[in-house]
């Protein structure tokens, strides 16, 4: 196993989860502190208390009476078109977004994330941005698969490698999708108990009882249900997630070889129950049919929360393999290929009651019948027995609302002969209704719309991550390292800044010292023209004096000369002269 300690991060993230990495083979740890004979006895009287309520003995219990009801209702099913539902037409999977998007400022400060999905048939992503409660589909990405490179881990690595890069996905959130077989979802019954409890009685159980995938190495996460759902008031129910831990390696790998380290792992029903949290259907019961090419997926939702959830192995690939087998008319017999069945599958659907008509190689629509028939029987069969094992363990009559998604759904009448075989009304379920999708995804980008990989990118920190622990410290140790990187890069930049601005400032300052300098000599210059013109100013004031002092003289001078010249005549000669 990769680590057989509780996670104590995911406990304190998501208080009504807790993870369980022991093995199934393994015996739970002991704990060194020696308990008493009252702890001893109360701990197992917690283990005799746990209810195993799974589907397999539930059907072991009714097997009898529950296919005998449901053959005798599927018999009486017709297909024919007069029945048929006109909502079930494939125009009704169009996207036509309805939902608010973001606003321009919401679209700069909203965060994203992605989902994606390796199955059998495509790799396919969806980018997603946040902001607050509301989301906005940014971006989907689908690549199909080829035959030899299912399985092949550097081939698929190569193909998520090829979505990231379209994706921009760089420094974003990455959440994978663990799908397949080896995914199992036990509800079981316990007593109000502590979470120390709960993880002792579970440990116990697994060891004697859950026996997952052949007792090979698995690792299990449990979610602890409100407490009003349950029927008695001191029990609750506890939702046990068994993945196998192979299926966690390979998918890890993929992502690894493809450059990434997913910050979570999660599975199909949590992805589906990250999305029903964007419906409006609180205080209602819900259901979701998911028909994939391998299988389809059941999921149960109260008041928007993940109640139960089941992988039927019947998918859209099954009607299509057994048209691949060989069909006799008269003394004529037909192999077709799966291009050739997979068309005549899309062309003609289940045949309608009755089935008249003939296809373009001369198989009557009768034979067609004959062998889709069984296949959509059984998958109404397997679903009926959910339904039912549900209702008594939950008390549900009805449902509010009975969700089918998946392109397998899209077989001509498969919609309607479900329909009247469960007794319940369907409805397509749209993504676009509940989350906005940008003028910039046309049509033919929003017909892969994913369920499952927008649900998954919807992920958030409380939910149950199935990463490895060693991978998480890996994926922490590189968001560290990133962080250090890029502060480091904005240090680097802000002291690059900073010393082209001081150069330029210096620069500039230069220039200006130089205007200063030449301004000031300027002033200097013309400072000494000016003392220069004060001193010939004093000189000029000096010799007006000393011309006034003259002039003063002479004029004493002519003064005593004219007093004189009127005594003598000769004086008044002199005065003329």
């Amino acid at each position: 196993m990769f680590d057989d300690e509780i996670n104590g991060n995911d406990e304190k993230a998501n208080p009504s989860s807790m993870l369980l990495m022991d093995a199934i083979t393994s015996t739970p740890k002991e704990s060194s502190r020696p308990r008493g004979i009252a702890e001893q006895r109360e701990t197992a009287d917690v283990n005799e208390k746990v209810a195993d309520v799974s589907l397999e003995n539930f059907i072991s219990g009714h097997e009898s009476e529950i296919h005998e009801n449901i053959q005798k209702e599927l018999s009486h099913v017709p297909l024919s078109p007069d029945i048929e539902n006109p909502e079930f037409s494939v125009h009704d999977f169009d996207q036509n977004p309805t939902a608010a998007g973001l606003r321009w400022w919401e679209r700069i400060v909203g965060s994203l994330s992605i989902g994606i999905e390796i199955n059998a048939r495509v790799v396919r992503a969806a980018k997603i941005r946040t902001f607050g409660k509301k989301q906005e589909i940014v971006q989907v990405e689908e690549i199909s698969l080829n035959e030899n490179e299912k399985g092949n881990v550097p081939a698929l690595a190569h193909r998520v490698k090829q979505v990231i890069e379209k994706l921009r996905a760089r420094n974003i959130p990455i959440t994978s999708i663990i799908g397949g077989s080896d995914v199992n979802i036990r509800l079981l019954r316990m007593p109000k108990v502590s979470k120390k409890e709960i993880h002792e009685a579970l440990l116990w159980k697994n060891k004697k009882e859950l026996h997952f995938f052949n007792d090979a190495p698995t690792v299990l996460h449990y979610v602890i249900l409100d407490e009003d759902q349950s029927p008695n008031a001191n029990e609750f129910y506890v939702l046990v997630i068994a993945v196998r831990e192979e299926l966690i390696k390979n998918n890890l790998e993929i992502m690894m070889q493809a450059g990434v380290i997913p910050q979570r792992m999660t599975i199909r029903p949590i992805a589906q129950w990250n999305f029903m949290k964007c419906i409006p259907d609180k205080g209602m019961h819900s259901m979701v049919i998911d028909i994939g090419f391998e299988s389809t997926h059941l999921s149960f939702f109260r008041d928007n929360t993940l109640q139960f959830a089941r992988e039927i192995s019947v998918g859209g690939n099954h009607f299509t393999s057994v048209l691949m087998q060989t069909i006799f008319v008269d003394d004529t017999s037909y192999v077709l290929s799966w291009e050739e069945a997979e068309e005549l599958k899309k062309e003609i659907g289940l045949p309608a009651d009755p089935a008249i008509g003939m296809t373009s190689q001369g198989i009557p629509h009768s034979e067609i019948a004959v062998m889709m028939r069984p296949v959509a029987e059984k998958l109404a069969s397997e679903i009926r027995m959910s339904l039912d094992y549900y209702k008594e363990n939950f008390k549900v009559e009805t449902y509010d609302n009975v969700y089918f998604s998946g392109k397998s759904i899209r077989l001509k009448r498969l919609g309607t002969f479900l329909q009247a075989s469960i007794g319940q009304t369907m409805r397509p379920f749209r993504p676009s209704e509940h989350i906005a999708i940008p003028t910039g995804i046309d049509a033919p980008e929003a017909s892969i719309l994913s369920l499952d990989t927008v649900g998954a990118a919807l992920s958030t920190g409380s939910d149950l991550n199935f990463l490895p622990p060693n991978a998480k410290t890996e994926l922490r140790f590189r968001n560290l390292f990133s962080k250090a990187v890029s502060s480091l890069l904005v240090l680097f930049a802000i002291a690059g800044g900073s010393i082209l601005f001081l150069n330029k400032k210096s620069g500039d300052l230069n220039v200006l010292l130089t205007d200063v300098t030449g301004s000031l000599k300027r002033v200097q210059s013309e400072h000494n023209e000016f003392v220069s013109l004060q001193n010939e100013i004093k000189t000029l004031i000096a010799g007006q004096s000393r011309i006034v002092g003259e002039t003063a003289v002479d004029s004493s001078s002519i003064a005593i000369l004219k007093w004189i010249s009127e005594i003598t005549p000769d004086e008044i000669a002199i005065e003329r002269l």
